[in-house]
């Protein structure tokens, strides 16, 4: 059932919206709305080159960092379904 938006759609109107103003900020380094959103793009995009479809599921395995934001949202845009999942998980609590 396809509801005609998700939350990628949120993002991206803040990417039109406000292009320059920061969206994160991490380790000293920040990123504008049009990169996160430029950067989710090429994961939706790599996603989709891979074969991934609506629905399909999504979990990462990574640290609290820009890039699983950056993910995220490129799922989002892929029109997949986040898995909650985190680095400090064990290998039983990842089956």
């Amino acid at each position: 059932m396809t509801t005609g938006w998700n939350f990628a759609d949120l993002f991206e109107a803040l990417a039109q919206r406000q292009p320059d103003a920061m969206a994160q900020r991490h380790a000293g380094q920040t990123t504008t709305w049009a990169e996160f959103d430029r950067r989710a793009d090429g994961v939706a995009a790599a996603l989709l080159a891979a074969g991934v479809v609506e629905q399909d599921k999504f979990a990462q395995y990574l640290y609290n960092a820009p890039e699983y934001l950056e993910a995220a949202l490129g799922a989002f845009k892929a029109g997949l379904a986040i898995v909650n999942t985190n680095y400090r998980y064990k290998a039983d609590e990842l089956v």
